[in-house]
């Protein structure tokens, strides 16, 4: 995370003595934040960490409304619509911000348009999990069921990270992998301990209490290093798979043509609640780690980067667009 400078600082403790702008009225009522999954998901689990910190740098509160659906193109899609006044907001990731882009065939929204993006908050590696009671304990007893038939795998949407992170390891795997969406972690958690599906390929963050209470069994992270809360499973990299190394980032959004007051504001305060100890500590817990090099001015283009980056992973791995 971006380290504030002392004038920032300064600022941001005026700004915590006296909430309301001298230039201006914003913001004058509660802002919502669209959370474009179910609850329980790492976007939302990311929102009510730093929810508290920048309540009270911006003096009103934060409302998160959950809109999942398709792959998290629904909520974004509200957000895209909505007025540029700096009360509506968007947690949004790689899946609804990138992937959808080159997915669907008439995404809702352009991500490179009708967005002003505000603070990225990092990014986090996908899990590969099993439900406990599975006789497959690794990435080779995965790799062997396969074989033997389609693997089903679930997560949190259609253009989701975990559900191009799948097709990808299909193709570099050569076996054949049969996504199962649904509209977010908890769902898709339920389906593999139930039996229903037989893996999960989703954000690592989402399903921490599932692998700490011993209902799922983690068999790979598609980070380039170890987790460090989850060192002892391995990276999909090391088990002989060096190009399937998948980030899901997270970023704050609002609508196009924010004013560019609000943006920097937006920018400054979710800056120092991610540098606050207690919200630091739980976002490294959600396994993300910090995208250097990213600002206010650059944004975009780490979009649009993003989004040929998975045309091309599309592409050369026949996945259709939908």
């Amino acid at each position: 995370m971006r380290l504030l400078s002392a004038a920032l600082t300064i600022g941001l403790s005026c700004a915590l003595a006296a909430p309301v702008f001298a230039q201006g009225k914003w913001p004058e009522r509660p802002i919502r934040v669209i959370n474009p999954f179910t609850p329980g998901g790492t976007s939302d689990l990311i929102m009510r960490l730093a929810s508290e910190r920048a309540e009270k740098l911006l003096g009103t509160q934060l409302i998160l409304e959950s809109r999942p659906g398709a792959g998290g193109s629904i909520g974004s899609a509200v957000v895209a619509q909505a007025p540029a006044d700096g009360y509506t907001l968007l947690v949004t990731t790689t899946g609804p911000a990138a992937i959808a882009q080159v997915l669907f065939e008439k995404p809702p929204y352009d991500v490179a348009k009708d967005f002003t993006y505000l603070y990225m908050f990092g990014g986090a590696p996908i899990l590969v999990a099993v439900s406990a009671k599975s006789p497959i304990r690794s990435l080779q007893d995965y790799i062997a069921a396969a074989k033997k038939g389609p693997m089903t795998f679930a997560n949190s949407g259609t253009g989701s990270v975990g559900h191009l992170a799948g097709a990808l390891f299909g193709g570099e795997a050569g076996v054949k992998m049969i996504h199962v969406p649904f509209k977010g972690a908890p769902e898709a958690q339920a389906s593999i301990v139930s039996g229903e599906v037989v893996s999960l390929w989703n954000t690592l963050g989402a399903h921490v209490g599932g692998l700490k209470g011993g209902e799922i069994r983690g068999i790979a992270v598609t980070s380039f290093d170890r987790a460090p809360q989850f060192p002892d499973i391995p990276t999909v990299r090391e088990l002989g798979y060096p190009d399937v190394v998948v980030t899901n980032w997270f970023l704050l959004a609002g609508p196009a043509a924010l004013p560019a007051d609000i943006t920097r504001r937006l920018n400054e305060v979710f800056s120092a609640a991610a540098k606050d100890p207690k919200v630091a500590e739980g976002l490294a817990a959600l396994g993300l780690q910090p995208i250097p090099g990213l600002n206010l001015k650059n944004y975009t283009d780490f979009i649009r980067k993003e989004v040929a980056l998975w045309g091309k992973v599309m592409q050369e791995h026949g996945i259709k667009r939908q």
